[in-house]
């Protein structure tokens, strides 16, 4: 049982470390969203609130 948590474990590491190269070779896009999800969040949740 111990060795399938590890497997699992380094298993969801690796998809992190694959995850996290595929966003920095779409960092362009990414920094795209981020600015404006930044810009709009903040005028949406005034609205809300």
């Amino acid at each position: 049982m111990r060795t399938h948590n590890f497997i699992l474990l380094n298993g969801s590491k690796a998809a992190g470390k694959s995850m996290l190269a595929d966003s920095l070779a779409q960092a362009g896009y990414g920094h795209t969203v981020t600015l404006f999800s930044l810009t709009i969040m903040p005028t949406t949740l005034n609205r809300l609130i």
